[in-house]
C-alpha cells in the first residue's frame, strides 16, 4: 500500500529538483504548495492524473514542468511568464505539451485554471486541427465563454457551451459518447450534452492557449492543467477546492 505523504514528499522534492535545476530555487510557500497540491490531489486518486502541470516559478523553464511524469511543455512564439502564470500575447505564443493524442483515454478529464480572461473565446487545452473537423477534443475559455468540446466542430456542435467568463477552474468531463459535462469552480456548467457524439481520432500532441493547426490564440492567462481519466462530479469538486487553495496560497487566485 502507498503511503500518500511518502509519496507526497516524493514527489513534491523530485518537482523542487527539476525547479533547481531550470535555474529556480522555490521558497518555503511555493514547496508547501505543491506538496498541498500533491497530496489534495492524492485524496481523489493521484491514478486519475495523467498529467498534472503547477506552472509555478515565474518563468518559462519552470511552467514548462510536469509534476508526475515528464510530460514538459515547448513554448513557442511570445509567451509571458510571472509569478501568476503564463499568457500568450494572442497571436504568437502557445505551448505544447508532450502528451499525444494516444495517451488521453477514451473517458476523460482535462482541467486549466484561468486567473485572467483575455480573449472572447479560444482553446486552453487540448487537441484540434480546424474550424471543421471531428477529432476535437479541448476545453475553451475566454471573457465570455467557457466550453467543452468532444467530437464535431462544424455542422454538428458536439460540445457544452455558456456563455459567462471561464474564470477559475475549468473543467471539461467526458464520461461516455453519450454524456459529456462542463464544470466550473466545481459545479456543473450547463446541461450534460447526451448526443452521441461525432468522433475520430485526434492527433499530435496536446496544446494550451492555440488551436492545433490552427489561429485561434488565447491570451487569458493559465495558471494550472491536468489531463486524466473522467471524474464524477464530486471529484471536479474537490479538484476545484485543491486548486484553488493551491492558487490562493501562491497569491494568485
Amino acid at each position: 500500500m502507498i503511503d500518500t505523504a511518502k509519496e507526497a514528499t516524493r514527489l513534491t522534492q523530485a518537482h523542487v529538483n527539476r525547479m533547481q535545476i531550470a535555474g529556480t530555487t522555490p521558497t518555503s510557500t511555493q514547496i508547501a504548495a505543491i506538496k498541498a497540491l500533491v497530496l489534495g490531489i492524492s485524496s481523489i486518486g493521484l491514478s486519475k492524473f495523467d498529467a498534472i502541470y503547477p506552472m509555478i516559478g515565474g518563468t518559462a523553464a519552470t511552467h514548462a514542468l510536469e509534476l508526475i511524469g515528464s510530460k514538459d511543455i515547448t513554448w513557442s512564439g511570445t509567451v509571458t511568464h510571472s509569478a501568476s502564470g503564463s499568457a500568450s500575447d494572442g497571436s504568437t505564443g502557445y505551448g505544447t505539451l508532450d502528451f499525444d493524442a494516444t495517451l488521453l483515454p477514451a473517458n476523460w478529464h482535462m482541467g486549466a485554471y484561468l486567473n485572467t480572461a483575455a480573449t472572447a473565446g479560444a482553446q486552453m487545452l487540448g487537441w484540434q486541427s480546424s474550424f471543421s473537423t471531428t477529432n476535437v477534443r479541448s476545453i475553451l475559455a475566454g471573457t465570455a465563454v467557457h466550453q467543452v468540446y468532444n467530437g464535431s466542430w462544424g455542422a454538428t456542435l458536439d460540445r457544452v457551451s455558456v456563455a459567462t467568463d471561464g474564470l477559475g477552474l475549468i473543467v471539461g468531463v467526458r464520461n461516455s459518447n453519450t454524456d459529456l459535462r462542463l464544470y466550473k469552480a466545481g459545479a456543473q456548467s450547463g446541461s450534460t450534452y447526451a448526443t452521441a457524439q461525432t468522433t475520430s481520432a485526434s492527433s499530435g500532441d496536446a496544446q494550451t492557449m492555440k488551436l492545433n493547426g490552427a489561429s485561434g490564440y488565447c491570451a487569458s492567462r493559465v495558471a494550472f492543467l491536468s489531463i486524466g481519466d473522467n471524474l464524477s462530479d464530486a471529484e471536479v469538486s474537490d479538484l476545484n477546492d485543491v486548486v484553488t487553495a493551491y492558487q490562493t496560497t501562491l497569491a494568485r487566485a
